[in-house]
């Protein structure tokens, strides 16, 4: 499933507490209706045994998609639903950790926001690395924007593909696309179109059409 790292790319969250009443398998198939290329399960909100059956569903929705689905902070509950992989913070299981548990197959994802993160994360045995927050947003509250400078200077100093994260939509997500970013994460704009999947749909389009644009 890394080959969906060999081009630009549409990592899609669906986040739990972006939801409402929405279930997360039916956001996630909307989302990979649409196009999404990587789908994240977030979900902050909830214990563990519940975490673990809501990514079974959205495990289960995914079935007819070759898409991955990534797991954010639960190595143990990524590993128990059967998904391709996990997001791993600053302050989750380190990724050498999770690299050793997990085995060389298991996507490991991990943030990131200075250089010296960067590369001890790509050492340790990312995958890839999520930089943000590109621009401000709601999500992260208190967060500062990343320095665009230090963005490209990460980029610059690691192999491992860089996911731009943070306040990025269809109005802004060539910018950090056009900056190096090898994929851009968007969480609360796939609900700003008329439904989930027309929203991943257009951002798809776009994200096809900055790396058209700047081959």
């Amino acid at each position: 499933m890394r080959n969906i790292f060999s081009k630009k790319f549409l990592y899609i969250i669906i986040d739990r507490a972006l939801l409402g009443r929405l279930d997360p398998a039916v956001a996630a198939e909307r989302a990979a209706r649409g196009g999404a290329d990587l789908i994240q399960y977030r979900d902050k909100l909830s214990n563990g045994r519940v975490l673990f059956e809501n990514a079974r569903s959205v495990l289960r929705a995914l079935s007819g998609y070759a898409i991955p689905l990534i797991i954010n902070d639960r190595l143990d509950v990524a590993r128990a639903a059967g998904a391709a992989g996990v997001h791993l913070g600053r302050d989750d299981l380190p990724v050498s950790a999770a690299r050793n548990l997990a085995g060389d197959e298991f996507i490991i994802g991990a943030s990131a926001r200075t250089v010296a993160g960067a590369r001890r994360a790509q050492e340790a045995g990312a995958d890839y690395l999520g930089v943000g927050p590109f621009f401000p947003t709601t999500t992260k509250a208190g967060v500062s924007p990343i320095d665009h400078e230090l963005f490209l200077q990460i980029i610059g100093a690691i192999d491992v593909p860089v996911v731009a994260i943070g306040g990025i939509g269809k109005d802004n997500l060539n910018e950090p696309l056009r900056a190096g970013a090898s994929g851009v994460a968007v969480a609360s704009s796939i609900f700003r179109g008329a439904t989930i999947e027309d929203s991943v749909r257009e951002l798809k389009r776009l994200v096809e059409k900055t790396t058209e644009n700047t081959e």
